[in-house]
């Protein structure tokens, strides 16, 4: 089973690899067709290493515009609602609580 260090450094590489392949990708596209400006949004747009080389990649070539940390939020948990809501199983009606844990490991 890996360690705590194994599993940091696994995440580390993916979330660098994910972020060098977007990254990628947008220095491709201000090559063939330059802009004015590129907007970083979202909840990918919280991802410091992301808005760091975003910066770096875009540089002068346009203006780079990336909201507030605070705004950067993912709708996860509102189509996850609205999934309950559709689904036949649940009769179209939520639980009245509901136990989330964002740091449920793969344990």
């Amino acid at each position: 089973a890996a360690g705590p260090t194994e599993k940091a450094d696994l995440a580390a590489a993916f979330e660098h690899s994910v972020v060098e392949s977007l990254l990628e990708k947008l220095d491709e596209a201000l090559s063939r067709e330059p802009v004015a400006e590129v907007v970083v949004a979202g909840g990918v747009a919280a991802n410091t290493l992301l808005r760091r080389r975003a910066a770096e990649v875009v540089g002068g070539r346009a203006r780079l515009t990336m909201p507030p940390l605070e705004l950067c939020t993912d709708n996860a948990a509102m189509i996850a609602v609205a999934g309950v809501l559709a689904s036949p199983r649940t009769g179209g009606r939520l639980r009245q609580s509901i136990t989330i844990d964002p740091s449920l490991g793969w344990d």
